[in-house]
């Protein structure tokens, strides 16, 4: 079993794109402030090359009229990589 060092969740932005057509720009949005806010991020990974890169992307998803729900997909993948590495527990279902 992983010992986890926090959790984020994204369960509920899933949920709000799906039944309150929030965009995905806001999804990106909502993450990069959950990430902003996370008391054991802000103090284990701010200043890593890995984060910057994450929430660079972030900012760029934000950013982009253009976004597709393919491109958050892609995104994931890649913040599932980094988190499982980091130890932390992407909840993305709810539970």
């Amino acid at each position: 079993m992983t010992d986890w060092q926090t959790t984020v969740r994204i369960s509920d932005l899933h949920e709000s794109y799906r039944e309150d057509g929030i965009t995905i720009q806001e999804m990106a949005r909502f993450l990069l402030d959950r990430l902003n806010k996370n008391s054991w991020i802000q103090k284990n990974l701010v200043g890593r090359m890995d984060y910057t890169e994450i929430t660079d992307e972030l900012e760029e998803m934000i950013n982009d009229p253009e976004l597709e729900i393919q491109d958050w997909d892609y995104f994931l993948e890649r913040l599932y990589d980094f988190s499982d590495y980091h130890k932390i527990w992407v909840n993305a279902l709810g539970v």
